[in-house]
């Protein structure tokens, strides 16, 4: 499979400039610390993942799926000095479009995915974090590493957005509708599948895990999500 994200001129052009940025504290401290444990490999290098696509991209788009953060950046994706961005986007869409089923959230990704390209429409899915943030989540120092990343990273996402001008975006979870677009919303599960003016309209959902499974069989999952992003 081909990503238009990467065969595209334009969004490869964005991703190169992203990827000469420098990394803020907590993704430095992150890599570091992995480079200690990590010995039999030389160093601890990767470049910020830029997400996923659609097989033709072709600007602007119709749909940007915006998710927190790509797991907390797994080690395999910070091995080897020499990886090139085509190698990482290749594994992470591996795992979303063709790896063996694990999870409620990659199966519910799926579908999306699924029906997104059934109606033709060109997407790209992406993160508001894209660096390694340590996965600890009940400790502190993830949380202070969370909310440097995001204050961080949000320049990337912006410039993914300026230069793929989505016709709509997909907010996944409360952290990118909050603290990235800044909406003031109510009960969260009443939100599940909301339309919000920004400069662009962007649908609130509901993020599909184990955590969240009881909403989001209560709130039909991607039904009203798609109705509104098809309309």
């Amino acid at each position: 499979m081909t990503y238009g994200i990467l065969t595209n001129k334009v969004c490869r052009s964005v991703f190169e400039e992203i990827n000469n940025l420098p990394y803020c504290k907590a993704c430095r401290r992150a890599r570091i610390e992995f480079a200690e444990k990590d010995k039999k490999h030389d160093g601890c290098y990767s470049n910020l993942l830029p997400g996923f696509s659609s097989e033709d991209v072709e600007i602007p788009i119709d749909v940007l799926i915006i998710g927190e953060a790509h797991g907390g950046g797994g080690e395999e994706w910070f091995r080897e000095q020499r990886r090139k961005v085509y190698d990482e986007v290749d594994q992470l869409a591996q795992y979303y479009l063709a790896k063996e089923l694990e999870n409620f959230h990659q199966r519910e990704m799926r579908c999306l995915f699924k029906a997104l390209n059934k109606s033709g429409k060109k997407w790209v899915f992406t993160d508001l974090i894209k660096c390694f943030v340590s996965n600890d989540k009940v400790n502190d120092k993830y949380q202070k590493n969370r909310r440097e990343a995001i204050k961080h990273c949000r320049r990337y996402l912006k410039k993914q957005i300026e230069v793929l001008q989505p016709k709509k975006i997909l907010s996944l979870g409360k952290t990118v509708a909050k603290k990235y677009f800044n909406l003031e919303l109510g009960k969260w599960k009443d939100e599940h599948g909301t339309i919000h003016n920004c400069k662009f309209p962007v649908i609130v959902s509901i993020f599909p895990s184990k955590n969240t499974a009881d909403w989001w069989v209560e709130n039909k999952g991607w039904k009203k999500v798609l109705q509104n992003l098809f309309k």
